[in-house]
């Protein structure tokens, strides 16, 4: 009995069969290497947009660490009292708006800071707090920054803000794309850049800021 011979057709199936199993391997490392072009296209993108958001969130926290200042404000009429280095009359800043809060997390962490120390999160600015100071006394409300993201040489508990203008630069955190978070008297965030920030002495009367 003679064997039937397969039809064109299946002929055609079989090698169509073959190559495509000759070529899947080629055509799965193809596939990987436009994945992975796309992917150091958008990488940069994506980082880009997370630091964003972790900017937004900060300047968020920001405002609402104005806020506490507001109420403390409301209730005593002039800004909390800064302890200076080595000082230990006086409670940190941060106690006097918020007692019972965990200063590692919440509005008081910032999203982009990878310090283990929480004062090295936000600081305050000394001369708001060094002179039972109220915000009605402040010439420019809109140039004098109040709370702002901390640098890593802040010592001492920080709280205290920064001390001199030769501290001034060390003690502001720039890490948000090189870039500090900073909310003002009057109550608006900015976003400043190394430099643009004032440098304000202790008594800072002596600068023609407050009346």
């Amino acid at each position: 009995m003679l064997k039937s011979r397969p039809t064109v057709l299946a002929r055609c199936r079989r090698v169509t069969n073959v190559q495509s199993r000759r070529f899947t391997l080629i055509e799965l490392l193809v596939v990987i290497a436009i994945i992975a072009i796309l992917a150091a296209m958008l990488l940069p993108a994506l980082a880009k947009a997370r630091e964003k958001a972790r900017t937004t969130h900060c300047i968020s926290n920001l405002k609402n660490i104005h806020l506490l200042m507001v109420y403390y404000i409301d209730d005593y009429g002039v800004y909390p009292r800064m302890r200076l280095v080595g000082e230990t009359t006086y409670p940190q800043w941060r106690l006097l708006l918020d007692p019972n809060a965990d200063f590692s997390k919440g509005i008081w962490r910032c999203p982009s800071s990878t310090s283990t120390a929480s004062y090295k999160n936000y600081t305050a600015a000394l001369y708001l707090g060094y002179g039972n100071i109220s915000p009605v006394q402040i010439k420019r409300p809109s140039e004098v920054p109040e709370v702002l993201d901390a640098g890593e040489e802040m010592m001492n508990h920080a709280i205290t803000g920064w001390e001199t203008e030769a501290k001034t630069l060390t003690q502001i955190g720039y890490r948000h794309t090189l870039r500090a978070n900073v909310i003002y008297v009057d109550g608006h965030a900015g976003v400043e850049v190394p430099g643009r920030i004032g440098k304000f002495r202790l008594d800072f009367r002596e600068a023609n800021l407050i009346n």
